[in-house]
């Protein structure tokens, strides 16, 4: 089977001076990706880029395979409608919308990461946000925001009962935020709700956990895809590069190897991952 890999343009949060935005699309397509991303930062130049994506990624010949958001539902819900309504109304053609969902300032007592009590907030945006576009909704779980964990995602997702709202396996979110034990009995659970996936290379000392190359680290990535082929997921796969260093485009080009040669062991060896 044949998966779409795309480059998460967080390989060039931190770059300086930063990449325009047709630059970062171009450099993306020349490294070998199928499709390109968008990440929507909550600042005003980011959403004056998203204004612009759909018609820079048809003068660069690129699609865009998903935009992602961060709403905080302690906004209110007018406020997070109002939010995510701007950013659908701007999503390129077939783009997917990824939506990270967190409540008050990461940390904070009213953050309560993964708690029951704000899944109706949830639900109400979710669904609504459903009834304004066309686009999948994947739910992305993010460390140290309330929905941090997959099992919160899930909640949401059955809650919501809705064809176009979907979940992305986050690999990096998961080790860092999960029971790193507990792949076989999550993986099931998730299968069905599955878009979309996207993994790195994972680091863990104590507390703190930071995002690596493809390959390096701790996360055995060959496991979490081959265990997600395994019960049926053929979608696509995003490759993670927030906070690496040095040349953008080298990144880049080593990711889209390092991905190449990863779906292919996967692929030849397939009964090396699958649960017994």
């Amino acid at each position: 089977m044949k998966h779409a890999v795309v480059a998460m343009d967080t390989f060039f949060h931190g770059a300086s001076p930063g990449y325009p935005l047709r630059t970062r699309l171009e450099m993306i397509k020349a490294a070998g990706f199928d499709a390109g991303y968008f990440t929507n930062w909550p600042t005003s130049a980011a959403d004056a880029e998203r204004q612009q994506l759909a018609s820079t990624a048809q003068a660069v010949g690129f699609d865009i395979a998903a935009v992602y958001a961060a709403i905080d539902l302690a906004e209110g819900h007018d406020a997070c409608l109002r939010r995510v309504e701007a950013i659908a109304r701007d999503l390129p053609e077939g783009a997917d919308f990824e939506l990270a969902l967190k409540h008050g300032v990461p940390g904070s007592d009213q953050s309560s990461p993964d708690d029951p009590k704000h899944d109706e907030k949830a639900v109400r945006l979710v669904l609504a946000l459903a009834e304004r576009t066309d686009a999948t909704i994947c739910l992305y779980p993010h460390v140290r925001v309330w929905m941090q964990r997959h099992a919160t995602a899930l909640r949401v997702v059955e809650a919501c009962e809705h064809p176009r709202v979907k979940i992305m396996f986050c690999g990096y979110h998961w080790y860092a935020a999960d029971d790193r034990d507990g792949l076989d009995t999550l993986v099931p659970k998730l299968a069905p709700h599955l878009h979309a996936i996207n993994l790195c290379g994972v680091a863990v000392r104590g507390e703190a956990a930071s995002i690596l190359p493809l390959g390096d680290g701790q996360m055995d990535n060959a496991m979490v895809l081959g265990r997600l082929r395994s019960l049926g997921f053929e979608d696509r796969i995003a490759i993670q590069g927030y906070s690496l260093r040095g040349d953008v485009f080298a990144r880049l080009q080593q990711a889209r190897v390092a991905s190449e040669q990863l779906v292919q062991q996967v692929e030849a060896h397939a009964a090396w991952y699958t649960a017994e």
